[in-house]
């Protein structure tokens, strides 16, 4: 008699990865996660759990240093949830400025007035943010605001 042959199925198992995916998505409105700038490119990110400040510059092709530097401010550690500006394809940032994320709170706000309320010179939001003169901003868009370097040396 033939006695019967088993046969092995294979069952697939999911795996869980925690390395988070960043999307960068180009579009015309200024949003998080999406390249902001022309000549200096960078990314305003909202942190989350299981991500550093290392991912963050392998996946922008910058250094932890970079990163450090374009943030006015940062704490570090990083927090959870907190904006952090991103260089993009830039390792050297020592020639320019630190930045603060800004968040427009009404529609049809004009560069040169927000300049003036912010304290930063309009050709500067105009660089970092490629924007020309007469763009209206609206509620929702983030922009870089360039702020000068804190000198913790003293």
């Amino acid at each position: 008699p033939k006695l019967p042959t088993a046969t092995a199925t294979l069952v697939p198992t999911p795996t869980i990865t925690h390395t988070p995916t960043i999307t960068l998505t180009p579009t015309s409105a200024l949003g998080l996660d999406i390249i902001i700038g022309e000549v200096y490119k960078f990314v305003i990110h909202r942190t989350a759990t299981g991500e550093s400040v290392q991912m963050y510059a392998d996946l922008y092709n910058t250094t932890p240093q970079a990163i450090y530097d374009s943030n006015y401010l940062m704490p570090v550690p990083i927090w959870i949830n907190w904006l952090i500006i991103i260089p993009v394809d830039i390792q050297d940032t020592s020639a320019l400025p630190a930045f603060e994320a800004y968040m427009v709170e009404k529609d049809a706000v004009r560069l040169d007035l927000l300049a003036d309320e912010l304290d930063v010179k309009l050709r500067d939001l105009m660089l970092y943010n490629n924007l020309e003169v007469d763009h209206l901003l609206n509620y929702g868009d983030w922009i870089l605001i360039p702020r000068e370097r804190p000198d913790f040396t003293n």
